[in-house]
């Protein structure tokens, strides 16, 4: 299976949602609307590269006419594996990422996504090990009890997050190591899904 870039897995994710809202498919202007693209070209080379991909086809030439082919939860994306993350620096830099990591689109939705490799021992009691990759989706906000990845004196950390009256709680789970108290803490995202090599 082809996998779909992240703006071509938004064309389809938009394509299959206006599908299943109105039953028929959008126009290259209702995608163009609904994603903030100017260009019509820009839709039309993103169509041409999920025809080539089998994610969909033309019935004809005629507006409305994209039939979709496969299921969105079928898809996969390429998401990007960050090597190191500072502050003040986008996460998705170049120079930050290592690689990429296919993942099916039904395991992640449509946000914004990236893969950070574990260090240490620190969550081992939720399942998260040493050199083990964590799925997380970008988000700047967390529900106290979330695992998240937290940006805390530069460094990136993997921890459950609380909300107490002293400032953030960053709680391992390993009784070996105690938890982070600080009121300076960037949330970089929410962990939603781990990854192990044998």
């Amino acid at each position: 299976m082809k996998k779909l870039t992240t703006r071509q897995q938004a064309v389809y994710g938009f394509i299959e949602d206006f599908i299943r809202e109105h039953g028929y498919s959008p126009s290259i202007r209702d995608i163009c609307a609904g994603l903030n693209i100017r260009s019509t070209s820009t839709i039309h080379t993103h169509i041409a590269n999920l025809e080539d991909k089998g994610y969909l086809r033309k019935k004809d030439n005629t507006n409305r006419s994209l039939v979709l082919t496969r299921s969105f939860e079928s898809a996969v994306v390429d998401v990007p594996i960050i090597g190191r993350i500072q502050a003040g620096e986008p996460i998705f830099a170049s120079e930050n990422v290592e690689g990429s990591f296919p993942v099916p689109q039904d395991r992640i939705g449509r946000g914004e996504h990236f893969m950070l490799r574990v260090q240490g021992d620190s969550m081992i009691d939720a399942g998260i090990c040493n050199h083990d990759f964590v799925l997380v989706e970008q988000k700047e906000v967390a529900e106290d009890g979330e695992i998240v990845v937290a940006l805390i004196e530069n460094e990136a950390t993997v921890k459950t997050f609380f909300r107490e009256s002293k400032g953030i709680r960053l709680q391992p789970a390993n009784d070996a190591f105690s938890p982070i108290i600080s009121r300076d803490v960037q949330i970089l995202g929410t962990v939603r899904g781990v990854f192990r090599f044998i």
